[in-house]
């Protein structure tokens, strides 16, 4: 047997061997990285204060709200800005008398909506500063407690006294985003409004077992002054 017909497959089966151990392995394709998000979406739930002065009758009525907040806020890549808002909560006042009223200060309702459009510092950042031009309508509405009183076509009645305030608001809103998880962070907030056209509506209602008889007043030539909402609360951010 030839020696050299031994070794010399032995040799190459041996090479094979080592140069296999020794290549290393073909690197992994690299996996492709997310996509950035062209708008990111943020809901605020919190509380508002908005601060009213309006122009009713040529006398001024000023108006302090508290209210819960509901805020959208959709930020594009390039921080371009759409937002909405809505609040709604209880109002009080010591400029509106009522007739047969002891109590100086009055408690009614307050809701108001508004739209804007602006740019957001830091967009997609954990922080962020959003400035926005806003349109909206507020309105308040005070109602006094229900007395007797004798009326000289209805007879012995039960009549109580409101008065409605809307206006049409123009303004901004400063409104600061601090994210404190992926999904999660706070904000706070201060809008400022000039309220544009405001129109006030007062009735008298009388009321006697089912029937209910309401007389309207409406003036509608009145300027609201301003209105000023500071807010603070918690952010839920997709």
């Amino acid at each position: 047997m030839n020696i050299k017909n031994i070794i010399l497959p032995a040799a190459l089966i041996f090479a094979s061997i080592v140069s296999a151990a020794t290549t290393p392995a073909a690197e992994s394709a690299p996996q492709t990285a997310p996509a950035e998000k062209s708008w990111t979406h943020s809901v605020d739930f919190g509380l508002a204060f908005p601060i009213a002065k309006y122009k009713v009758d040529g006398k001024k009525v000023g108006t302090v709200s508290y209210t819960l907040d509901i805020n959208y806020l959709g930020v594009a890549r390039n921080g371009f800005s759409l937002g909405g808002s809505f609040a709604g909560g209880y109002s009080t006042t010591d400029d509106i008398k009522f007739e047969g009223e002891k109590d100086d200060l009055q408690m009614g309702r307050y809701t108001s909506l508004d739209l804007g459009i602006g740019y957001t510092f830091g967009a997609g950042k954990s922080f962020s500063l959003s400035v926005l031009g806003t349109v909206g309508y507020e309105i308040v509405y005070f109602e006094s407690e229900s007395h007797d009183y004798k009326h000289e076509e209805l007879g012995d009645v039960d009549r109580y006294f409101g008065e409605a305030i809307g206006g049409v608001t123009v303004g901004g809103d400063v409104i600061a985003h601090k994210t404190l998880s992926p999904h999660w962070g706070v904000y706070a907030g201060v809008s400022g409004r000039w309220i544009a056209k405001s129109v006030s509506m007062s009735t008298v209602t009388y009321e006697k077992d089912d029937f209910t008889r309401t007389d309207t007043s409406v003036d509608d030539d009145n300027s609201g002054l301003y209105s000023i909402v500071p807010a603070v609360g918690a952010t839920l951010r997709f």
